[in-house]
């Protein structure tokens, strides 16, 4: 289910990436096996849920996603990966203190942890990123809002569906 998940993912088939993704967590979850080794499965079901949270966020589901890397980040509290996608969710919500916090927290477990899953350029644009987003909404009484799990926003920038492309496909890690 893993594989034909990530498969799908990468084709952009995002609907069917969900189905295979669900039904992997589903299975591995309700059964008696997983949680008798819940700490040893949860790396991979962590990764399961980040790539499902993925596609969510492909499909505009943002607050699916958002519930999805919570959940992820549970099971793998330290992931780097979990952490920037994380951070990539709250910049898209215009949670811009969480979202400062989890780029932060990748940047200290590369410092502290040689953890290199994250790309040392990955992680720049993200922050760039961010402080353009934050400098654009300073003072112009802008908001984000989810409304039915899709993402509306007055500010220019992120309303660019270009610039929401390019958030999506080139700042979140699988």
């Amino acid at each position: 289910f893993y594989n034909l998940g990530k498969m799908y993912l990468a084709e952009g088939d995002f609907r069917r990436a969900i189905s295979y993704y669900e039904a992997l967590v589903n299975v591995v979850t309700a059964s008696d096996t997983f949680k008798f080794n819940e700490k040893d499965n949860s790396g991979m079901i962590s990764l399961a849920l980040n790539n499902l949270a993925i596609a969510y966020l492909r499909v505009e589901d943002l607050g699916m996603a958002k519930k999805l890397f919570l959940q992820a980040i549970r099971l793998a509290p330290k992931s780097s990966i979990i952490r920037n996608n994380l951070g990539c969710i709250y910049l898209l919500t215009g949670d811009f203190a969480h979202a400062q916090k989890y780029l932060d927290m990748v940047a200290e477990s590369k410092r502290n942890f040689a953890d290199n899953s994250v790309s040392d350029e990955k992680l720049a644009s993200n922050k760039k990123l961010l402080s353009d987003v934050q400098r654009h909404t300073v003072g112009t009484n802008s908001k984000l809002e989810l409304i039915s799990g899709l993402f509306i926003s007055n500010v220019n920038y992120l309303t660019n569906e270009n610039a929401k492309a390019d958030l999506l496909r080139n700042s979140l890690v699988w």
